[in-house]
């Protein structure tokens, strides 16, 4: 914070957040699946909607990598239902 740089740790702050420097942390750990998770984390979707309105105002333009870990987990589980909520 110190740097600039605003610290969230729920989807509501994430969203009102007007900082283009910003780092979330939502779980302690692993966020869980989309499924399990309750109206406080933002989705995957939230989480890169919130990058590019950010980063689209650097000058110098961006690059931006998404990726969501628990498809990947649940299609190793053969967990359909956890892939599908993904």
């Amino acid at each position: 914070q110190k740097d600039g740089f605003s610290y969230v740790t729920n989807k509501q702050d994430m969203l009102k957040d007007k900082n283009t420097k910003m780092l979330g942390l939502f779980a302690p750990g692993g966020m869980p699946k989309m499924m399990d998770r309750d109206a406080t984390m933002p989705s995957l979707r939230d989480m890169t909607n919130t990058a590019i309105n950010k980063l689209v105002k650097d000058k110098d333009g961006f690059f931006l990598m998404v990726e969501g870990s628990q498809i990947d987990w649940a299609g190793h589980d053969n967990d359909i239902v956890a892939a599908m909520s993904e």
